[in-house]
């Protein structure tokens, strides 16, 4: 993929991620903030890249700034807490998402009424290096195109029901066809919640049945997807440097997290924009 065409005055330096992505690292004298980036050229890059990185800008210190700076882009996801959802351990949590264990691979926003189209993210406090806690992204359209014909052919007809408790902000049962469109692009995708694997903790993680397979059948087929989403070349794990901001197409790529060394102060603030502005169409 090539670099991108980049407005003068940002005064970065692009770096293409591996095997996906964007890095944007800001030059210390580009006195340009996150709210004064063109959302039209950042929508066309997530278009184009799926994930961009931003490095080197200041950090935006109140969370209704941060939630402004990321309606440029369009109506915002609410959620019981509001708009910014702050993912940090808990010292009692009740839902695996608040440990140091890993999270297994998922979309954002399955259980809500509607599954956003952007995940904003700013790093507010990052683990040490080498103490884990990667957020992982994987594209899910190069992990289509990577499969046989009669793969793809098998998995169009896989629908799975995923079922959790509402311990935290989501919950219920919901039904989803594994395969599905991109709604903006219309490339093909891949939507799997991933049952908790070895490292994630057991407090409060989905469960799912897939329509029409036995138990052993359904966990042949979890195994399949595990081997084809985890292949290190279709993942890009990315390790947070304080005062990251990231934005990902949360209907191109899956995304989970590393576990991490407990007690590391690893702390993101997370924004949904559920579609594009009417002026980013």
């Amino acid at each position: 993929m090539t670099e991108p065409l980049l407005p003068a005055d940002w005064k970065c330096r692009p770096v293409m991620l591996s095997p996906a992505g964007l890095l944007l690292e800001f030059h210390p004298d580009s006195n340009l903030a996150f709210d004064q980036l063109s959302e039209c050229i950042l929508a066309e890059l997530v278009k184009q890249y799926g994930l961009i990185v931003f490095r080197g800008l200041p950090p935006i210190p109140e969370k209704t700034a941060f939630s402004d700076s990321c309606g440029r882009f369009g109506d915002l996801l609410e959620w019981s807490f509001g708009t910014v959802f702050e993912v940090v351990e808990h010292s009692e949590p009740g839902n695996y998402l608040f440990t140091s264990g890993s999270v297994p691979w998922h979309w954002d926003g399955a259980f809500a009424a509607q599954v956003p189209w952007l995940q904003c993210f700013q790093c507010r406090e990052a683990p040490l290096e080498d103490a884990g806690g990667e957020t992982l992204f994987c594209d899910t359209n190069a992990a289509w195109n990577s499969l046989s014909p009669e793969t793809q052919d098998r998995w169009r007809e896989i629908r799975i029901e995923y079922f959790t408790d509402k311990v935290a902000h989501y919950g219920g049962t919901i039904e989803s066809p594994l395969i599905s469109q991109h709604p903006l692009t219309g490339r093909t995708t891949i939507r799997f919640a991933e049952p908790a694997n070895s490292t994630t903790v057991p407090l409060n993680t989905p469960t799912l049945r897939v329509h029409g397979l036995s138990a052993a059948a359904t966990e042949t087929l979890v195994e399949e997807l595990r081997r084809t989403l985890y292949d290190p070349a279709l993942v890009y794990a990315h390790r947070w440097v304080q005062g990251d901001f990231l934005i990902a197409d949360n209907h191109l790529l899956l995304h989970g997290r590393s576990p991490y060394q407990q007690g590391q102060p690893r702390r993101l603030w997370r924004v949904h924009v559920v579609s594009p502005a009417e002026h980013l169409r």
